[in-house]
């Protein structure tokens, strides 16, 4: 029996320290964000502000956005009216807002009763008036950009049947989307919110990243941290279940508290690193348009092939993100009396098209992360089978450890129909993933609880030594995020500089 007993537990050692780990999630937002504003100028700038106007975020929505606010680090905790008097004063100074694209759109969604409206106008006239001040006069209008508008049709018109979608005024839609595209919500699931609590994550996330992170840099910061977490993980999170293990027999009852907290960290840590990588994949807006799509594009604006590059982004390629961009300055800026219905109207059909298309990759794109999805789900169900086959040799009834079983059984299976539904996406990942990590802080207290203060001592110290083994991995890390860094760095503060010479 004693013989049976140890082989299983190097069985179950064997598998928990090659179990594959990512790192985890964020807390909720800043409880103090009441208000939110969307400015358009292209660039695109999105504020939280708290009860007293005083900003908490500010944040570059595109890649515009990013170098108009590149190196200004003392916009946080201003009031709105100077931030957003700043801003303006930038869009001038960089060639933003100039004679060819002087209309500004505003959007502003607070919890505070009848501050937006107040805040609306004030917007209005601090941005007329300090473009006056250079020699610029602007028009200012709360109504939606083009795209956005676009979107929100599309969104009403692949939801018929649902009452809330259809009830959608823009301004929701745009707070909605918003908090949708920080990744920690989906934007089904963002429509249902209360403004508040919308507001609450987009504060939160975008006080959270840094000015300068684009896509390019968010991604591969992502891709660091999963590998160096994979290795991290897999020796840290084991600690419990090692010292667990060749004390079995004391613990008897509890033996598998060590293996539910590390299964649970399994699914913790995983279901985040991917769920943060899988975000970029979502992005629609970033995908190169072929050719032929190009063309009907160019057609629908009523452009000629030598006015290309106008839909060029700065990589020189044509996405769904540069065609929106190009078509909200045209749009907005169009002069009084000028009727671009038919130019609108045959564009948002051939977006549809690009809609379709786009869609396609993107799926393409989400279907490469499966086999990492399906590896984690495999790795705890081995666990599960392991402690189970183990429990049924020394008790078939201790407490609480059949619940557990059921309870990952159950998401292992939900996460594995999803896969096979192709209904996997970054925002339902990172709910796996919270609802894992708060099992995991669960199962933590119960190990604190059930060890003695010597014996965690003992843990503790083990894991310091665990630490110091990574010293490597870390640096390769932090190499790998420094290097990116400095690559976006370089290329934002190029950008701006160009901008300031022309």
């Amino acid at each position: 029996m004693k013989k049976i007993i140890n082989l299983i537990l190097c069985l179950i050692l064997a598998v928990v320290m090659a179990m594959p780990m990512v790192s985890c999630g964020e807390p909720e937002g800043d409880p103090q964000a009441a208000t939110f504003v969307s400015l358009d100028i292209n660039p695109e700038i999105e504020l939280t502000v708290d009860a007293n106007d005083k900003v908490i975020s500010v944040y570059g929505v595109n890649e515009d956005g990013k170098v108009l606010l590149f190196d200004e680090t003392d916009l946080v905790g201003k009031s709105l009216d100077e931030v957003v008097g700043k801003i303006t004063d930038l869009a001038v100074e960089l060639g933003y807002l100039t004679e060819d694209n002087k209309a500004v759109a505003t959007s502003v969604t607070s919890t505070i009763q009848g501050k937006a409206e107040a805040l609306q106008n004030s917007l209005s006239n601090k941005i007329t008036a300090t473009a006056k001040n250079l020699g610029l006069t602007v028009s200012v209008d709360s109504e939606a950009v083009f795209s956005v508008l676009r979107k929100l049709e599309e969104y009403k018109a692949q939801n018929p049947d649902n009452q809330l979608i259809q009830g959608l005024s823009v301004e929701k839609f745009k707070l909605a989307l918003s908090a949708s595209e920080t990744g920690e919500v989906s934007l089904d699931v963002a429509v249902t919110l209360d403004d508040s609590a919308l507001i609450e994550k987009i504060s939160f996330v975008h006080t959270q990243v840094e000015a300068f992170a684009t896509d390019t840099y968010n991604k591969l910061k992502a891709e660091a941290l999963l590998v160096y977490d994979q290795v991290a993980g897999s020796i840290l999170d084991g600690a419990y279940s090692a010292f667990y293990l060749p004390k079995m027999t004391s613990y008897l009852t509890t033996f598998w508290y060590g293996h539910a907290y590390q299964t649970y960290k399994t699914m913790a840590r995983g279901f985040e690193g991917i769920s943060r990588l899988m975000v970029y994949a979502e992005k629609a807006s970033s995908y190169p348009i072929d050719e032929a799509t190009v063309t009907s594009v160019l057609t629908a604006l009523d452009l000629d092939a030598s006015q290309v590059d106008k839909l060029k982004d700065s990589d020189g390629n044509i996405t769904l993100n540069s065609i929106e961009a190009y078509a909200d300055v045209m749009f907005k800026n169009a002069p009084e009396g000028v009727d671009l219905t038919a130019i609108e109207t045959e564009l948002k059909s051939v977006l549809k098209t690009v809609d379709s298309e786009v869609l396609t990759a993107v799926k393409e794109e989400l279907a490469k992360y499966e086999p990492q999805i399906e590896q984690i789900a495999d790795t705890v169900k081995t666990v599960i089978d392991t402690v189970k086959a183990t429990t049924a040799m020394i008790s078939s009834n201790i407490e609480g450890l059949n619940d557990f079983i059921s309870d990952v059984e159950g998401i292992v299976e939900t996460i594995l129909q999803d896969v096979k539904n192709g209904d996997v996406n970054s925002a339902k990942l990172a709910e796996y993933a919270k609802t894992a990590t708060q099992k995991a802080d669960d199962m933590l207290a119960k190990i604190e609880a059930d060890l003695s203060e010597e014996d965690l001592a003992k843990v503790n110290e083990q894991i310091k030594k665990l630490e110091d083994t990574l010293a490597s991995a870390k640096k390769t890390m932090e190499d790998a995020i420094a290097s990116a860094e400095k690559s976006v760095t370089d290329r934002i503060s190029a950008l701006k500089e160009s901008r300031k010479t022309k």
